[in-house]
């Protein structure tokens, strides 16, 4: 099976270029760049056609392991003459032969499922940090309100979820490209130490949910003094 491969980092060193520098030029975390690099996550549309406008490449160059065929055989007989149809390209039609190539491959291993939303979305990613006091999880949970995401503790397992509808336009305008749909994530976690459920604390800035999970405090030893009897 062909492995698929985002070739970020070599196009970012090429271009002598941070992280930093990158995600601000891409309006993106540093830390998903970092995950993009890492190769934990596929990037969205929406983030695949920005790497191919500011690197001036095509999705060739930035994705190894995927073939675009922009000339496609029609019609083509034994003894016949063969029939060559220029097909017009766009970026759309490459990421989609591309989301599609992905979805063959997936299909032939783990059988079919919609395995293009899977790829096509970062929501839910989520960073887990511990000190000796406390957990703090973060997700990325872009486009999404408070009123979106429910949170629950239930005694060692934290779940996020969410749920977010996106609501039809009702001036009349009608769809030509369509990548904005319902879309919904549910993430568990469960810890390793006890946490003080009633201090669990979340906050939401700028598409990403950060939860401070305090841990129990283990009891202290109960020093007991024995005196020595005396004969």
């Amino acid at each position: 099976m062909t492995k698929i491969r985002l070739l970020l980092r070599e196009l970012r060193t090429a271009s002598d270029l941070s992280q930093e520098e990158l995600a601000q030029a891409l309006n993106l975390s540093r830390q998903s760049i970092i995950s993009l690099e890492r190769g934990e996550y596929l990037p969205s549309s929406p983030v695949l056609l920005a790497l191919m406008e500011f690197f001036n490449c095509p999705i060739e160059q930035l994705v190894e392991g995927i073939k675009i065929t922009r000339l496609e055989n029609n019609n083509i007989e034994k003894g016949g003459e063969q029939n060559m149809q220029l097909t017009p390209w766009s970026p759309f039609q490459a990421i989609d032969r591309m989301q599609e190539e992905m979805n063959d491959m997936v299909e032939r291993t783990f059988g079919r499922g919609d395995w293009t939303r899977a790829l096509g979305t970062t929501v839910g990613a989520m960073n887990i940090h511990e000190n000796e006091k406390e957990y703090e999880i973060e997700f990325q949970v872009p486009g999404y309100s408070d009123e979106d995401l429910t949170i629950e503790m239930t005694e060692d397992t934290l779940t996020v979820s969410g749920n977010k509808k996106h609501e039809e336009r009702k001036d009349g305008k009608s769809a030509v490209r369509r990548e904005w749909q319902h879309s919904e994530f549910s993430r568990s976690i469960r810890f390793a130490s006890p946490i003080v459920e009633e201090k669990v604390e979340a906050k939401l800035e700028n598409g990403t949910l950060t939860i401070v999970a305090p841990k129990v405090e283990p009891a202290k030893p109960k020093t007991t003094k024995i005196a020595v009897k005396k004969k």
